[in-house]
């Protein structure tokens, strides 16, 4: 469970004889800092995080995030002046100034693009009349500008994407009723114009989000999306939804819409930039795959005895079924199993090899492994004072000395057994004991 400490606003009742309404803050009277608790759910098993931004910077990483919208966009001109980043947070703030409404709006497109995966936010929604939050996913070809002034492509194809309103909060109902505890989630398709399918997956205004840091999900695979509050499910998509095989890019916005399903925008508009309190805001941005996972990588380096093969061998997690590439000196693939044969090679050359591991949800690369072929090093010996002194050149420790012993006239057999210590050394002193009827030594690597 993550901790943010925050400036909690409903305090001024505390102070006889002032008076608040709502959650103002109340700015020089009095400040309290208490701990928050970010409700932190688990992503779904074989899921990995793989992107995230928690907002540690005290700026907008150009890296994840653009400004998407500077202009009007309804009864509100977005802004980046709206847009900030303190206390471990994002935060975007909605204001009047002027007699002009103003909101900011950011998304990762080109910066952050993915398809399949679970999406996780970590919000804190204050919201007002006329005005919403909302962390969800968005695809350019569902932004396409037809002939006809619509937005969205209209051939009802997948690879066009899917509008996913992972979660929206408002204040009250376009009838003005309360709805600061509840929220709803969505899928768009087909464009924005007649043509436009879709629709809530749920809405209810009980879910309990009115106050303080909550976690909202998505879970989208190759056949459904799944939708998460604080870990719970809230909602499932349908046999008839369109499942998006698209990229998308997330966004972070509020937005102001008078007289529209989030209400009306109060007389006069809202508070100043620097009074107002109708924030949303952002602890962290996660997104997990199930693409696979090493968990027996390729060694980074493999010395191997000039004319013998080797054999590598992968091993990953993850939702199978899964597909090989191996790759080695030129760029074309090898092999298409978990286990490659590198074809024997001359003493003093070197390859490089490595597999691409990929299922429908991603793919992962395997270190890149170093073979060399060295020469087979020459066994030398001794005797002296009833001990038997082994050598090998220097530059091939790591080798392991092999040893068996048989009774007379048995030969060679297959009882091997490692000299301990050898592969440390190019030497052996081994005493030498008059009953075993023959002795044998092998180097291996």
């Amino acid at each position: 469970m993550k901790t943010r400490n925050k400036i909690v606003e409903n305090i001024c009742s505390i102070i006889p004889g002032i008076s608040c309404f709502g959650t103002v803050r109340c700015g020089m009277i009095l400040f309290i800092a208490l701990s928050v608790n970010s409700v932190s759910a688990t992503p779904p098993p074989g899921y990995n995080l793989q992107w995230s931004d928690e907002f540690t910077n005290n700026y907008l990483n150009p890296a994840n995030w653009e400004y998407a919208r500077n202009g009007w966009r309804n009864s509100a001109y977005d802004t980046p002046a709206a847009v900030s980043v303190t206390n471990g947070c994002l935060v975007i703030t909605t204001y009047t100034q002027g007699g002009t409404n103003f909101t900011g709006f950011i998304d990762s497109q080109n910066l952050m693009m993915r398809t399949y995966g679970y999406y996780e936010a970590s919000i804190e929604f204050s919201n007002a009349p006329g005005q919403w939050s909302a962390f969800w996913l968005q695809s350019p070809w569902m932004m396409n500008v037809l002939p006809d002034g619509y937005l969205g492509n209209t051939n009802n194809d997948p690879t066009n994407g899917v509008e996913m309103d992972i979660f929206e909060h408002i204040d009250v109902t376009s009838s003005g009723t309360p709805y600061n505890n509840g929220g709803d989630s969505a899928l768009w398709w087909n464009g924005y114009g007649p043509q436009e399918k879709g629709g809530e997956v749920y809405s209810t205004g009980n879910l309990g989000v009115g106050s303080g840091f909550h976690t909202y999900g998505l879970l989208w695979t190759t056949n459904s999306y799944t939708f998460y509050v604080d870990g719970n499910v809230t909602g499932t998509s349908t046999s008839g939804d369109m499942i998006s095989t698209a990229s998308q890019f997330i966004r972070l916005t509020s937005e102001i819409e008078s007289n529209s399903w989030a209400g009306t925008v109060p007389p006069g508009g809202y508070p100043s930039q620097a009074n107002s309190q109708i924030k949303m805001y952002v602890d962290y941005v996660r997104y997990y795959s199930a693409a696979p996972v090493i968990n027996q990588d390729l060694p980074s380096k493999v010395y191997v005895p000039a004319g013998n093969p080797y054999t590598y061998s992968v091993g990953v997690t993850g939702p199978a079924p899964y597909s090989y590439s191996w790759y080695g000196p030129i760029h074309v693939v090898l092999g298409t199993n978990s286990t490659y044969a590198a074809p024997a090679g001359i003493a003093g050359t070197t390859r490089s090899y490595y597999v691409i591991v990929t299922n429908v949800y991603g793919a992962v690369t395997s270190t890149v492994s170093s073979l060399t072929f060295v020469p087979i090093p020459s066994l030398t010996n001794s005797c002296a004072s009833n001990a038997l002194t082994l050598n090998w050149p220097a530059d091939t420790t790591g080798w392991l000395l092999q040893t068996q012993t048989n009774s007379p006239g048995a030969g060679i057999g297959t009882n091997w057994t490692t000299v301990s210590g050898s592969a440390l050394t190019n030497s052996a002193v081994i005493p030498i004991n008059p009953t075993n009827g023959s002795a044998f030594y092998r180097l291996v690597y």
